[in-house]
């Protein structure tokens, strides 16, 4: 490997094919876990025990995990899990047309295959629970295909999940295309230990997981060590090791599903730090609007980043029960479990404190829809058709700016047929006009989204203030250098240089908007980062260098961090095989749920 890279002269796309050539990819010795008879895709793996061995000694919390819709996220399909019409039904809407019929116990799909020909497919699982409930097929070559007909389990009826014209077989968006194969886009969250196993030279796929569903092993890790633990300590408790052999859980865990991102391994590990296994996508304008609110399929991870309170340290379990997946309180009991009149004392020196939940700050009636805070700063927004999703990034309404950009708010949202006019001069009643003035990101996100190159004092602005969330500070890094590369470039090494790697990951990604022969100047030093997901941002901008010579001191960091693109390039095989075979596909179109970091690689492929 060493070898290949020392050429005067290579590309990053060259670089990373040929590092998908040389991959490796046996899989550990099995050790704990019995193999499914039931499920085909079990696989036994090192470290990890059968769940069942969890429930033996935890079964107050496999109690309250079984009612979670976590629990439920797949399943082979048979009477209990399956939740559709499978009678004798047919749905037709659009082109897209489909029978749901049963056969000898098991459930079949009438529809048009990838060779355009009807045929029968059969369900081997369910994906989801509700609101809405997907199913999966294996069309043949190891893949399982999640059916773009979807039941709506509170209509109870079915629809299609896609829009416009029906696609067509061998497209990206028909059914049988990689948009949606379960191996790429859905097995890192929908079940334990999920393992893509992509053979680059077949163009198959070998996946397995430990157990088809989310488990207790998904955030506590393997558990076998665990179960030594447990097992020396009831033989002799002063023998027992200290260290009871599970992962860490906390919002790290959390993020690794909860998030807009892309794999930078070929297997998640809890416990480890979410950047290190993932590169999240930043506030692009085609999945935030300018203030930041969520407009594409973003999960919560890019919105909560942006709030007070994860600068103030609240964390996913302030707020959610783990086990259950349910919020702790109901209503308003929720937020004012910090938002009372006396401050909690672990947030006092953020002063959370105030009356909140009273129709003096609501102006509307106690017990009403919009006398409830979350209604108010945690717009939803719908996605699936059919699954509203909350924004975390706890916004406050601003009506004058939806009327200059089109931003949504939480007056109009629910005041339909009203005007942003008119819920700004409620506003204005209410508490005066202070609100028009308080700080945004809107302006300058707007302005550079409509690539007007006077944003960047803006944006600026917002990259040397710590006061801004890390997330904020990275994307505006990007937007300055996209709208005029050369006269930032200084501004990129000053942020390549700031302690928040979301804002040195925002710098690295940046670089590729300066000339090459200023980026290594930039971000050189991001090669030996401390994050990967730096590093292997910086990796690849600099891999476009003409000649490798031209990094000079920093060379040896480079072949260093190629061992970070190996496992990038590796975890994202079926991605970068699907491009060099099919040069005019576009990658975020192959990465539907994820940032697609290598944007740039099918031009080069």
């Amino acid at each position: 490997m060493k070898r290949f890279v020392q050429a005067a002269a290579i590309s990053r796309a060259a670089l990373l094919f040929g590092v998908l050539l040389a991959f490796a990819a046996p899989v550990g010795a099995a050790e704990t876990a019995p193999p499914s008879a039931a499920d085909p895709l079990i696989a036994p793996q090192q470290g990890f025990v059968d769940e069942k061995t969890c429930t033996s000694c935890h079964a107050e919390q496999a109690a309250a995990f079984a009612k979670s819709h976590h629990a439920k996220a797949m399943a082979l399909a048979d009477d209990k899990s399956v939740r559709a019409d499978f009678n004798n039904a047919r749905f037709e809407r659009g082109g897209v047309a489909a029978e749901f019929f049963r056969r000898d116990s098991r459930f079949f799909i009438r529809t048009e295959g990838p060779d355009g020909k009807q045929a029968d497919f059969e369900v081997k699982y369910t994906f989801a629970y509700e609101p809405l409930q997907q199913y999966l097929i294996d069309i043949g070559h190891g893949r399982l295909q999640a059916f773009d007909i979807a039941w709506d389990t509170q209509k109870r009826e079915w629809f299609w999940l896609g829009e416009g014209s029906a696609a067509k077989p061998g497209s990206t968006f028909h059914w049988t295309g990689p948009f949606y194969r379960w191996n790429r886009t859905c097995i890192d969250c929908h079940s334990t230990d999920p393992r893509t196993n992509f053979e680059p030279q077949s163009n198959e796929y070998n996946s397995s997981y430990v157990a088809t569903s989310i488990g207790c092993q998904s955030c506590h890790g393997g558990g076998a060590k665990h179960v030594e633990w447990a097992r020396a300590k009831a033989a002799n408790a002063s023998a027992a090791a200290a260290d009871p052999g599970l992962a860490e859980v906390d919002a790290n865990t959390c993020f690794a599903c909860h998030a807009r991102r892309t794999r930078l391994v070929d297997r998640y590990q809890p416990g480890g730090h979410f950047l290190d296994q993932f590169s999240p996508a930043l506030l692009r304008s085609d999945l935030y609007f300018p203030d930041g609110q969520i407009l594409d399929e973003v999960f919560e991870y890019g919105s909560f980043q942006q709030s007070k309170m994860a600068m103030a340290g609240v964390t996913c379990f302030d707020c959610h029960r783990p086990h259950e997946g349910t919020v702790k309180a109901k209503g308003n009991g929720l937020c004012t479990q910090c938002h009372a009149e006396t401050a909690p004392e672990r947030f006092a020196g953020n002063d959370p404190s105030g009356a909140f939940d009273t129709q003096a700050h609501t102006h509307h009636p106690q017990g009403s829809p919009g006398a409830l805070c979350a209604n108010c700063h945690m717009p939803e927004r719908t996605y699936m058709k059919v699954d509203p999703r909350r924004d975390h990034s706890f916004v406050t309404p601003r009506p004058d700016l939806s009327a200059l950009y089109g931003t949504p708010n939480a007056c109009i949202s629910c005041h339909t047929g009203q005007t942003n006019a008119w819920a700004s001069e409620h506003l204005d009643r209410w508490y005066g006009k202070a609100w028009r003035e308080r700080p945004t990101i809107a302006h300058a996100f707007a302005r550079a989204a409509q690539n007007d190159v006077a944003a960047i004092e803006n944006l600026r602005r917002f990259v040397t203030d710590r006061e801004q969330p890390g997330i904020v500070r990275g994307s505006a890094i990007g937007e300055m250098t996209r709208l005029d590369g050369a006269a930032t470039a200084a501004d990129v090494r000053v942020a390549a240089g700031d302690p928040d790697p979301l804002v040195r990951l925002g710098a690295a990604e940046a670089a590729a908007n300066l000339s090459a022969d200023r980026r290594l100047d930039a971000i050189g030093f991001l090669l030996a980062d401390e994050t990967r997901a730096v590093r292997v941002a910086a990796a690849r901008v600099l891999g476009t260098t003409p000649s490798l010579d031209l990094l000079g001191a920093q060379r040896g960091a480079f072949d260093a961090a190629l061992d970070d693109l190996g496992a990038y390039a590796e975890a994202n095989a079926d991605v970068l095989t699907r491009i060099q075979d099919h040069p005019t596909d576009r990658l975020e179109e192959l990465l539907p749920w994820q940032w697609a970091p290598a944007k740039d690689l099918h031009e080069a492929a």
